[in-house]
């Protein structure tokens, strides 16, 4: 959690100037709310490289494929779950959603996301938002959250406790508070698709499944 914040702090802005820099990057062509989500993206894989290689590369503690439930590749039991934990998710989510409208008196279920998609745009912004957020990002999350947190954390304090912290950690991430609770949700179904398949993958699948449902909601009229 520290090197996520630190990463969105400071780290991926220097890197992006310093690729820019270097001529290794030029989105001069995108408008500020791809950026804004090239950035996001780079947080994520930042996160990742930083979390995972370097104790690696300096020997504090290895981090094998198995721990981060990409052991094996995706089969098509994984293609099979993933869509099928959105029943669950829907679920879950509409329950939590509707016992905080109950009982938190300032929670605003109509809150959305800012992701800057309804002012994204068109054409090559268009696709390369869609990549990153449909594809990149799941993949990047699940790798971090239910592959690196969830295998560390299981291997002390259980399934349910892990299962339980790893979400609220998502949650926390996204920031608001209807955002966290939709997001608690899912986590929990892709930890329990984690403990049922053995791996990450059918999570990943339902990661992108959601995310293609958001993303297309919002913004498939620019299609």
């Amino acid at each position: 959690m520290v090197v996520y914040y630190l990463v969105q702090s400071i780290l991926a802005v220097i890197v992006l100037d310093i690729l820019k820099l270097l001529g290794l990057l030029d989105y001069s062509n995108l408008r500020n709310e791809t950026k804004a989500i090239v950035g996001a993206t780079l947080i994520y894989v930042m996160t990742l490289a930083i979390t995972i290689f370097v104790p690696a590369m300096v020997k504090v503690k290895r981090v094998d494929l198995k721990q981060l439930g990409l052991q094996r590749v995706m089969s098509w039991s994984d293609l099979l779950y993933g869509p099928l934990g959105f029943i669950p998710y829907i679920i879950a989510s509409t329950i939590i959603t509707v016992l905080a409208i109950q009982f938190i008196p300032w929670f605003n279920p109509s809150q959305t996301q800012d992701l800057g998609l309804l002012s994204v745009g068109s054409g090559m912004n268009a696709f390369i938002a869609f990549v990153l957020l449909v594809f990149i990002a799941p993949f990047a999350e699940e790798t971090l959250f239910r592959g690196y947190l969830y295998g560390k954390v299981k291997g002390y304090v259980g399934v349910v406790a892990a299962t339980l912290f790893v979400s609220v950690c998502f949650g926390a991430v996204h920031g608001q508070w209807n955002v966290a609770i939709d997001v608690f949700a899912l986590s929990v179904v892709l930890c329990g698709l984690r403990e049922i398949t053995g791996s990450i993958w059918a999570g990943i699948v339902l990661h992108m499944v959601k995310n293609t449902v958001a993303f297309m909601a919002l913004y498939a009229y620019f299609f």
